[in-house]
């Protein structure tokens, strides 16, 4: 025993002196765990001035604690329920003063906290048990040691598992969360809660008959944590999924309203165009050869000769050769619209005009006209169609780990939205994006299994 805890022992004596170290040791687990599980997790501002000042009033608390917990050693069950529920007390409390979350993400947060610091007491535990250790008699496999080394490699096994799970299974940034989500977090706490506390509080009697039944108690407890901490990552994966849908959708829809209106307009310009080469071949012999064949160019231009097989595809090809011609960027097109039929119009809007605006962005930005040149091709070969966009570039792209690559807009609000949307596209219909860039030309190729055209026919 050190001099503090002589001390401790004699002037409240040995019974509460132990109730002290019960707490205290439980306090360090609470906090040892909740700081490092979620040491990337975004803090709130003063968050090591708000931390201090919890530790310190809990701390302060371990006193009266102590007595609560001495006067309840008779009643076994209600002790412990009374240990497990102020240690998740104490570790919500502090999820939710010093960490800066949505109030379902700090529930979240809790809940896989608590499972992480339950798992490494109950493996440590149970690892003594298989050994043939009683944990209630022994704290370490090497009795020999001081206290001081027993305390030591104690603490130590809890922080290697608390700095692995936060690696594994804490989320490096706040996710939105969906109505559903919240819902499903909202029952995994509850259930979390009811096992974790009255249940393992329940259990006690049990572990104390044998090892082998302790060790069954603490597997299955670790087992159940585990669930708790997979779950609670199935429950965030699942919310991107269905944020990322939304935010999908509502691109589409506005989309789609740019499809329709460039349809219609469509329509109304080939009309105008008819009607005035109608009228341009009236003034023959009234204006020279020389200024008719240059007013007839000029309606070429708009008149919209695209024929691919695919009206939408026609559309989205001519909405774009306009843009080249204003440009001075030569866009040159060999596609097969049969060949991509089997994908929706809206979505193939969605995917072009953002592969070919960005094309015609980075084309922009050469100065030598030549080399403004933009390719596009749709073909099917064997089982597989084939989309790819070609255009010179300027400067340097880089690629994130996934082969994406970064957007060069400045505005957050629109940043990655467009090669987001056109990867969420392609794996609609099974098929496969990827991106590449040497000798200054970029490169888009999607292409798509056979089956999909007969899924969507289907």
């Amino acid at each position: 025993m050190t001099p503090l805890g002589q001390w401790l022992a004699d002037v409240f004596g040995n019974d509460i002196y132990l109730q002290f170290v019960i707490i205290f040791s439980n306090l360090v687990e609470v906090f040892s765990c909740t700081l490092l599980f979620n040491i990337k997790t975004k803090k709130k501002k003063h968050y090591w001035l708000k931390t201090l000042i919890f530790i310190v009033t809990c701390l302060a608390l371990t006193i009266p604690l102590a007595y609560i917990r001495n006067f309840l050693v008779p009643y076994v069950y209600v002790k412990n329920l009374f240990h497990s529920l102020f240690s998740s007390l104490i570790m919500f409390l502090f999820v939710w003063i010093c960490l800066d979350q949505s109030v379902y993400q700090k529930i979240l947060i809790f809940c896989a906290t608590t499972a992480t610091m339950i798992f490494a007491g109950k493996s440590y535990s149970f690892l003594l048990n298989v050994s043939g250790l009683d944990d209630k008699v022994s704290m370490t496999w090497f009795p020999n040691l001081n206290s001081s080394l027993q305390w030591m490699i104690y603490f130590a096994f809890h922080l290697i598992v608390y700095i692995a799970f936060s690696f594994i299974f804490a989320e490096k940034e706040e996710v939105v969360l969906s109505k559903n989500s919240k819902r499903n977090i909202a029952l995994l706490t509850i259930f979390s809660l009811i096992l974790t506390n009255v249940l393992f509080s329940a259990s006690e009697p049990i572990q104390s008959q044998s090892l082998s039944l302790s060790a069954i108690v603490k597997a299955f407890a670790c087992i159940l944590c585990l669930v708790i901490l997979v779950l609670k990552k199935g429950i965030l994966s699942q919310s991107k999924k269905e944020e990322e849908a939304m935010v999908m959708n509502k691109l589409f829809y506005e989309e789609k309203k740019q499809f329709d209106s460039l349809r219609t307009n469509i329509n109304i310009i080939n009309s105008k165009c008819h009607d005035l080469r109608h009228h341009l071949n009236n003034l023959e012999g009234k204006v020279t050869n020389q200024e008719l064949d240059n007013l007839k160019e000029a309606t070429r231009i708009y008149d919209s000769t695209v024929k691919t097989g695919y009206e939408a595809l026609d559309a989205i090809i001519y909405e774009k050769q306009l843009i080249c011609e204003k440009e001075h960027i030569r866009f040159s097109c060999l596609c097969d619209g049969k060949a991509i039929s089997f994908i929706d119009e809206t979505h193939l809007y969605a995917l072009l005009s953002n592969a070919l605006s960005n094309a015609i962005e980075a084309s922009k930005k050469i100065v030598d006209e030549k080399e403004r040149v933009i390719d596009f091709t749709i073909k099917k070969n064997h089982s597989f169609v084939f989309l790819e966009i070609t255009n010179y570039f300027d400067g340097q792209i880089n690629f994130d780990e996934n082969g994406k690559p970064f957007s060069s807009k400045t505005d957050g609000s629109n940043h990655g939205y467009g090669t987001q949307s056109m990867k969420y596209i392609v794996d609609q219909y099974n098929g496969d994006l990827s991106y590449s860039a040497k000798n200054h030309i970029f490169r888009l190729l999607a292409f798509f299994p056979e089956h999909s055209q007969k899924e969507k026919e289907g």
